[in-house]
């Protein structure tokens, strides 16, 4: 709830969006659609956007952008 009420309504967006890009993905898996060594690199790449934005976001919000 801090990252909430850290950024706001644009965190709630994006929370939404990824929530339904991770359920599309489960239901792709579950149909199969998707097989498990494509959805490796799709995850690490979600994850690693939303850790990289996180800490640009902090970054500037604090001033530390060095």
């Amino acid at each position: 709830m801090k990252l909430l009420k850290d950024f706001g309504v644009t965190a709630l967006f994006g929370t939404m969006v990824i929530i339904g890009v991770f359920a599309l993905l489960f239901i792709g898996v579950s149909r199969d659609k998707i097989e498990f060594d494509q959805l490796l690199p799709i995850v690490s790449a979600w994850v690693s956007a939303i850790v990289g934005a996180y800490f640009a976001v902090k970054a500037v919000k604090t001033g530390n952008n060095q």
